[in-house]
């Protein structure tokens, strides 16, 4: 096993002169995130950096990141590289899920590898993204949706000991699974 230094990351580096800006450029673009995020703290060397947004009050993310995957991650527009790395600590203040809000899509999916940033690019990215993919795209929004419904209805408001629950959450398995 490599220490985190072999690959230029030390947990104790701040933030240097201008990241702070290029972190809030970064995502202040992404419009569906100021919408419902009021701020993104990044704990960077033990101190917070916080950037601003006009979201909900007190709704917000808190990373905290070595330096250089972050400052890397934003340069070359790959977040989803630190959601999906396993060594980033992310905390959530007033929801849930990094797919509430779509914070996920806002930023990786339709931001950094869509290239659409704004309500009206992420609107025609979506328009062309259903105009190619026909009925399938139907199929997997009723899909989702059916998925959404069966684990955060059904299965939340059952109690865990009963037959009704176990039923609902092997149906919900089986679901997860065909997908897979």
């Amino acid at each position: 096993m490599h220490p985190p230094e072999d690959f230029g990351d030390n947990w104790s580096d701040s933030l240097e002169r201008g990241d702070l800006a290029k972190l809030a450029d970064y995502f202040r673009s992404r419009e569906l995130v100021r919408d419902y995020l009021s701020f993104i703290n990044f704990r960077v060397g033990g101190s917070d950096n916080i950037v601003s947004l006009a979201g909900t009050k007190g709704r917000g993310i808190t990373f905290e990141v070595p330096r250089n995957s972050l400052m890397t991650a934003v340069d070359y527009e790959i977040f989803d590289d630190l959601l999906i790395g396993n060594f980033m600590k992310t905390t959530l203040h007033k929801f849930d899920s990094l797919y509430d809000g779509d914070f996920n899509f806002a930023v990786t999916k339709f931001g950094d590898n869509g290239r659409a940033k704004t309500h009206r690019e992420v609107d025609a990215y979506l328009r062309e993204y259903r105009l190619r993919a026909g009925a399938d795209w139907y199929y997997h929004r009723l899909y989702e949706n059916t998925l959404d419904r069966v684990r955060s209805k059904a299965i939340a408001y059952l109690p865990r000991e009963s037959s009704t629950w176990r039923v609902a959450y092997q149906m919900y398995r089986m679901l997860v699974a065909s997908r897979h």
